[in-house]
């Protein structure tokens, strides 16, 4: 009896160790269209954003430069992984997306990506399609990620 009884603390002890430890993982980025650091040649329809688990995309803001662009972004009511923000007609050059989530741990975690539309030498009205490429590695995952109200 004494085995058996062992045997169930154990049990109940692992699940309560790895159920605390899987619900501290923090939502995260699985996915960007167009990918962090991508060169596009034309306007994608849609910036889409793919996240581990089930969150409620509560920001999602597009900037060339210093300037917002105007995107149709209204906060998610209900939960999903995967998330298409219309975009509209980008000029050349280099566009950074700040977004924010909230998962289903309510932790509010923020991030950013950038992605270029047009080619190298081409420049738009900020002139700054040339520079984009030449300031950005490749080869590696830039996207940003920080995490806030622990």
């Amino acid at each position: 009896m004494k085995k058996r009884s062992l045997f169930r603390l154990l049990c109940v002890l692992s699940l309560t160790v790895f159920g605390t430890n899987y619900s501290f993982a923090h939502t995260a980025l699985s996915e960007a269209t167009p990918a962090d650091g991508a060169m596009v040649m034309e306007t994608p329809e849609n910036l889409q954003l793919s996240f581990n688990e089930e969150v409620r995309l509560l920001k999602a803001v597009v900037t060339l430069g210093e300037e917002e662009i105007e995107i149709d972004f209204t906060p998610s009511a209900t939960a999903s992984k995967h998330f298409a923000v219309a975009l509209p007609k980008l000029e050349h050059g280099r566009y950074s997306v700040a977004w924010a989530v909230l998962g289903a741990d309510s932790h509010r975690v923020e991030g950013n990506l950038s992605f270029m539309v047009g080619m190298m030498g081409h420049q738009g009205e900020h002139g700054n399609a040339e520079n984009a490429v030449h300031g950005h590695q490749t080869g590696h995952d830039d996207t940003h990620q920080t995490s806030h109200d622990h």
